[in-house]
């Protein structure tokens, strides 16, 4: 994996997918101003109202990859399970989307 730069580094452009507790909600990514790095993705899903999810961009301290998003369910419990896949077929952003419901990573 690549250094990650939080707003520079980019992931594709298209549509992120939440499913949180049975709703989908829809989230876009462009590639205009940045919004596909990991600063812009962390903008659009916490400035699409009604989306139960919180995603803030952390330093994790690691030379190789400083940063990383990191989301939170406003909802608890199984409730506040979340899962996104990425539309279209845009191997970079379905590769973020995958790594993001990966409790390794």
């Amino acid at each position: 994996m690549a250094t990650r730069i939080k707003d520079t580094t980019t992931f594709g452009e298209g549509l992120l997918t939440f499913n949180v507790d049975g709703e989908d909600y829809q989230v876009t990514i462009s590639a205009t101003g940045g919004g596909n790095t990991l600063e812009g993705i962390a903008n659009a899903i916490n400035g699409n109202d009604g989306l139960p999810v919180n995603a803030t961009v952390i330093d994790t301290g690691d030379a190789s990859n400083p940063y990383k998003l990191v989301l939170t369910s406003e909802l608890t419990g199984e409730d506040g399970s979340i899962s996104i896949t990425a539309a279209p077929a845009n191997q970079e952003l379905i590769d973020f989307a995958a790594e993001l419901t990966d409790p390794a990573t």
